[in-house]
Formats: structure tokens, sequence, C-alpha cells
């Protein structure tokens, strides 16, 4: 089981969250246009699937030292990361349906603009799945090296934080939740439309509240996980469920932080939920 895993993260993994949505509202196209460029290193990257626009965010990477929270405890991390593009919003039904052909069954909210939910991990990175079926259809439209694929946590949080251009909130672009979250005291226990809310320093919304985002990473405690992760750290080899960040519109704010290090509450044989999503990356 150890070594499928290893492989199907290895190989598969071509998508977690991000947004792609078409050129009709603010939010199908929550960020100001790109420049024109399309190669490497742009600070937007333009990417069409169907009819869904996606322009995703450059992430410079570096050096970094964040604390990871659960339970009372922190721990602090450190490590170094390569740049890379990040979507700005959670990835939607209208996209989920533009590469799988139809929107999941069993939504809380099944409208274009919600984040997806009742999608299973093997169903993002699985054969014929999410991200080998998007990889195909722009596979002409990527810089060259690059692939989707859900984040890892330290970039999840990173870019969460604001990347170089960090302020220091507590959450995902302010210190008051209610500006940039669907959470506990304000979502009326629902998802909500993508990119409602304020967005962070990068131009990154509801990476706090609405759903909880995938990472790449085997979940395992506090303890267990090394405090330097040297270059693109990519979590433990194994466990039996996935890292999750950023909390839920259920949640209370203690869970809704850049730094809490949550995970799924069902394991991987487990039907998927109404409270997960996930945000893409593009890396190399």
């Amino acid at each position: 089981m150890k070594r499928m895993m290893q492989w199907m993260m290895a190989s598969i993994l071509v998508c977690g969250v991000g947004v792609f949505t078409s050129c009709t509202s603010n939010y199908d196209n929550p960020t100001p246009g790109s420049d024109g460029q399309n190669q490497w290193g742009a600070e937007e990257l333009a990417i069409t699937v169907g009819d869904v626009d996606m322009k995703l965010k450059l992430v410079k990477g570096g050096a970094y030292s964040m604390q990871y929270e659960r339970d009372n405890q922190t721990k602090t991390v450190t490590g170094t990361l390569s740049d890379y593009y990040i979507a700005p919003v959670e990835v939607t039904n209208k996209l989920w349906a533009a590469v799988m052909g139809a929107k999941p069954e069993g939504q809380i909210n099944d409208g274009d603009m919600y984040p997806v939910t009742m999608v299973s991990y093997y169903d993002i990175v699985g054969p014929n799945g999410f991200l080998e079926k998007l990889s195909v259809m722009v596979k002409n439209q990527l810089p060259e090296g690059t692939k989707f694929q859900l984040p890892t946590e330290a970039q999840w949080q990173y870019a969460a934080m604001g990347g170089k251009k960090s302020k220091g909130y507590t959450y995902a672009g302010s210190n008051t939740l209610s500006d940039v979250a669907w959470y506990t005291d304000n979502a009326d226990g629902t998802t909500h439309p993508v990119a409602l809310k304020q967005p962070n320093e990068l131009g990154l919304y509801d990476m706090s509240g609405n759903v909880w985002e995938r990472c790449s990473d085997w979940y395992v405690e506090l303890d267990e996980l090394p405090a330097e992760q040297g270059l693109d750290y990519a979590g433990p080899a194994t466990s039996d469920r996935l890292v999750g960040r950023g909390g839920c519109f259920e949640n209370a704010p203690s869970s809704c932080t850049v730094g809490f290090h949550g995970r799924e509450i069902i394991g991987l044989q487990q039907a998927p939920t109404t409270t997960v999503g996930f945000r893409l990356i593009l890396g190399v």
C-alpha cells in the first residue's frame, strides 16, 4: 500500500485547490488582468479549460520559518520553497464540470461558483481523475516542466501567509476573520461562492474558511514533523489521512488560522464530505 501511494503521488498528481473560472463576474475572474505573458516567471499565468478561464498567481519562493499549530501546541518549521503558481480560489463546481463532465452529487450547494465538495482524494489524483484529465486538456498551455498538483502543506501555508508580501496576519489576509472567511459565526451552516470576501496579500481568496483545502502531505502529529524541512519538503511518506488546511464554514476561528495543522476527519477509504475541497498549484 505504501509503495502504491508513493507511486500515485509521484506519477499521477498533476493537479489542490485552485480556482479556474470564467470571466463573467467578479468571482469568475477575481484577479486583475494579466500582462499577456504566459512564460514561467510572469506574475500571472492565464489558462483556459473549455469555457473556464483561469488566472494563476505567481508565488515567489525562498526561505521560510513558519509556525504550525494544533491542540494548543506550536512547532516552528523552516525550509526553502521554489517558485510556484497558485489558483486564487478553490476549485469550483464549474471547473470540476469542465474537466470531469458533471458536477459531483450530494453537495450542499452545486452552483457554478461554489467550491467543489463531495470529491475524494482518489477522484482528484487517481487514474482518469481530475488532475490527469486537466493535465491532458491544458498540456499545450503550460510552461515546460511544470505540472498541476495539490499544494504541499508548506506551499499552502506560505501562500496563505502572503509569501514575501506577508504582513503577519493571523488569518489569510486579516486579523479580523469575518473580513476574509466564511466560518461558524457568519456562514449560516453552508458553503458560499468563492471570492466574496477580501483576498490576502497575494490576491488569494478563501484560504481561511469556506471549505477545508486538501494538501498533498500525509498527516502526522506535530512532534513527528521535521523542524528543518529542506528544499520543497513533500511531507511524510505515508499515513491514513491527508493534511487539511484553512478551516471551513462549520469551524471556529481557531481552525481557520494560517498555521492550523488540520487533517481530514475521515480516512482515505471513506466517503467524501461536504466540508472538504481543494486548491490547485502549478509547480515543477
